[in-house]
């Protein structure tokens, strides 16, 4: 049970590596970013079914740091130029206090179904701050629908903070 526990998360872990590294950095040190992820997914995220293991995308986090501001949000998918756009509205009470103002938005969208696919990741090219309220995410054409896991946080743009990641739920595009 605990090895297949480790693997179903490892598996998420390893793909989204890249994420996790700046997700983590100020969480984690002076450990490494990877295995505080490993761990704190290992205890929160996964439920049991049965004899076997899922995700709980809700409680799964790619980012840890300062408490997510963002208090609602729509996302909406654009076909006719292929973009995802997130508005969202913030507490302006937390951005205060972490001073989070000119944080950067990541917008993630992670294939988890298909062992990665065509497009196993996609994040925003250009970085909107906490106070813009929006992002897009530019979705190349594939050749089949793909279901993204959507998870967004806020980094400080010189690599100090971040803030935690939070999921927005599914998309198909």
């Amino acid at each position: 049970m605990s090895r297949t526990r480790f693997k179903i998360v490892r598996s998420h872990i390893s793909m989204l590596n890249p994420i996790i590294n700046i997700g983590y950095k100020a969480y984690s040190y002076p450990k490494r970013a990877y295995d505080v992820a490993m761990s704190y997914n290992l205890n929160e995220a996964l439920i049991q079914k049965e004899d076997d293991f899922v995700v709980d995308w809700q409680k799964f986090m790619i980012a840890k740091g300062s408490p997510n501001p963002i208090t609602s949000y729509t996302m909406d998918f654009d076909q006719e130029n292929q973009v995802i756009r997130v508005t969202w509205e913030y507490d302006v009470y937390l951005e205060k206090k972490f001073n989070t103002r000119s944080y950067d938005s990541f917008l993630i969208l992670y294939n988890a179904e298909d062992n990665g696919g065509e497009y196993p990741l996609l994040m925003n090219d250009s970085k909107d701050s906490l106070i813009s309220g929006k992002q897009n995410v530019k979705i190349p054409k594939h050749k089949k629908e793909v279901t993204y896991e959507v998870f967004i946080f806020f980094v400080e743009s010189y690599g100090g903070g971040n803030t935690d990641s939070m999921h927005l739920g599914k998309i198909k595009v």
